[in-house]
């Protein structure tokens, strides 16, 4: 394909994702005043906008605290949130193959530490739980290894594939001049632009670049260069035809992290997120705060009603006093009285106000977190505590499972991706080298967040229902005179590694089943060389105790005459005959 068709195809696709988003967007500008006034960016806005003015802030505070909640559930900085591991069940139980996944989870994790990634998603978070769908983009840093940014509703486009899934992306971005030169080169801009650097004009001007992501049809091999990259990456300046690119790139994962909360039909954009089901209750809790106060400042500062004898002679500031002139014939006191009676009944309005912002938290799960940490500091039982999380997880289910596979996953396999590429020393490299066992196989990511294990309670449940059965049968089998022979059917190792699983127990904490498998055999070793080592010691103590019985027998042969025998004793007899190779007595 030739560079000006490559153009125009971007052009034509930019120009389709953008009426695409562009039917969203009164409505993400109706979510937006109403959850989260500073964001978004429409219409090309650029600058931060100015601080809003809410009657009631409690919907911005709900939106704030639904983000909070989400990430400690799903990918809390101060927990373990993941794991890897293997398809293959005899893989997994490998020291080594153990070891090294292990290994691996530490560093991923640790550099999300170092980063900017959590700081990011908790914006993305609430972008997706305002909006419906949230962007990041992870690039990678030759200083950082790789820094994060989100993208606000507005700021870009999306695409999918035939199965739904986002694998194109677009922007428009504005430049200076200066910051043109910086990031492009002074070398692949426009020569109208680079006769403006020449002439050194200083001036404000500001010019449109457009970025597309989208699948590389070129992609030949895994060599490095855009040709190899399974992503392609085009720049260029509209109204600009030379060059027709300020940059080709590529990259070698989809670069953008698109996480949209629930897709209906073909939508390529997510619906029915918290905001949206909350947005007519957030719309009337303000226009019930409108009222509450305008009916409060009528109460305290009522509209008066007063003859015109008294205009401009009423001072009705605090601690004023107004002076007039009595008149006869009205009973000598000017009647001053409130123009109308506000009869707003208060109580009722907060009473209202409450069930709204009660509904907000519940569409926003905020409920469902407050009930989390509530359950720990008031100290309910465990059972209590494993009935109320049953209940957590069947409400977050859903939003846990398209969590991890739209947002987690992703930024976990970019991550990795970025590992594996980042430049290292041969001594010391970003990642340790895998073992052979390793070779060709895929490795999978388990979650361990505190959603994830919501999830696992009810295996958990069903192990532990098992095991009372099993004990229940087995003492039935016992008292009925039988052998309980039905825990034959439990294996503790695999009911081990099983539960060790489902709360991520270390690797190092539980051993594999070769490492285990070892150290049986070197304790069954040890246990029979104790044993020969007991024996041995055993016989010399009856050697000990038979010698002095050996020792008096051996005196009476000594002693013993042997007639006929030229007068020698009987052990003198005996050994001469074993000399002999025999003889007879």
């Amino acid at each position: 394909m030739s560079k000006k068709k490559l153009r125009e195809d971007a052009e034509t696709r930019f120009a389709l994702m953008a009426n695409d988003r562009a039917k969203y967007e009164p409505w993400w500008k109706e979510l937006g005043k109403q959850f989260a006034q500073s964001r978004g960016r429409f219409h090309g806005e650029e600058r931060a906008k100015q601080s809003p003015k809410r009657r009631n802030s409690r919907p911005y505070q709900i939106a704030d605290a639904h983000a909070a909640g989400m990430q400690s559930g799903l990918m809390s900085p101060t927990r373990q949130w993941f794991t890897l591991n293997v398809f293959d069940r005899d893989l997994e139980t490998i020291e080594r193959v153990r070891a090294y996944l292990n290994e691996v989870q530490e560093i991923m994790q640790g550099r999300l530490l170092q980063s900017n990634f959590y700081d990011q998603a908790f914006d993305f978070l609430k972008e997706e739980g305002v909006y419906g769908t949230a962007a990041m983009f992870i690039e990678e840093d030759d200083e950082d290894v790789f820094v994060c940014k989100t993208l606000t509703a507005g700021q870009y486009s999306i695409g999918t594939d035939d199965r739904g899934r986002v694998n194109r992306f677009a922007r428009s971005l504005s430049y200076t001049v200066l910051q043109l030169v910086e990031d492009f080169g002074y070398e692949h801009l426009p020569r109208e632009i680079q006769a403006i650097v020449d002439r050194n004009e200083s001036n404000n001007a500001r010019f449109e670049v457009r970025h597309l992501i989208q699948p590389n049809t070129r992609y030949e091999s895994p060599d490095p260069g855009p040709p190899g990259m399974a992503y392609q990456s085009l720049w260029w300046l509209p109204g600009y035809s030379d060059p027709l690119f300020v940059r080709e790139s590529g990259y070698h994962e989809f670069p953008v992290i698109v996480a949209r909360w629930r897709i209906i039909g073909n939508d390529i954009y997510g619906r029915e997120q918290p905001a949206d089901v909350a947005l007519d209750d957030a719309q009337t809790l303000q226009d019930l705060e409108t009222d509450a106060r305008g009916a409060l400042e009528r109460e305290v500062k009522p509209p008066m009603l007063a003859p015109s004898s008294l205009a401009g002679k009423l001072d009705n500031r605090p601690n004023k006093v107004s002076l007039y002139e009595p008149i006869p014939t009205q009973g000598g006191v000017p009647a001053v009285t409130p123009l109308f009676n506000v009869k707003f009944s208060h109580e009722a309005a907060e009473t209202k106000i409450a069930m709204l912002v009660q509904a907000i938290e519940s569409a926003f799960f905020v409920d469902l977190f407050r009930m989390w940490s509530s359950d720990l500091r008031i100290g309910r039982t465990a059972t209590e505590i494993q009935a109320r999380d049953a209940e957590r997880a069947y409400i977050l289910g859903p939003v846990t499972l398209r969590q991890t596979n739209e947002f987690a996953t992703k930024v976990l396999i970019r991550l990795f991706g970025i590992l594996q590429r980042a430049p290292s020393e041969p001594e010391n490299p970003m990642l340790p080298v895998p073992p052979p066992e390793l070779a060709e196989k895929r490795v999978k990511i388990e979650y361990i967040s505190e959603f994830a294990l919501l999830q696992k309670q009810a295996a958990r449940g069903g192990i532990e229902a098992v095991l009372a059965m099993a004990a229940q049968l087995a003492e039935l089998q016992a008292a009925t005179g039988g052998t309980p022979d039905v825990l034959d059917k439990i294996d503790p190792d695999e009911i081990l590694d099983q539960v060790a699983d489902m709360y991520a127990i270390p690797a190092g904490m539980v051993l594999g089943d070769d490492a285990t498998e070892r150290l049986r055999e070197d304790r069954a070793l040890a246990f029979k060389q104790q044993q020969e080592a007991a024996m041995a010691q055993e016989q010399m103590a009856r050697a000990a105790q038979s010698a002095p019985d050996i020792a008096r027998a051996a005196k009476d042969l000594s002693e013993a005459k042997m007639g006929g025998r030229g007068g020698n004793n009987a052990l003198e007899f005996l050994t001469n005959a074993l000399d002999e190779g025999g003889g007879t007595m």
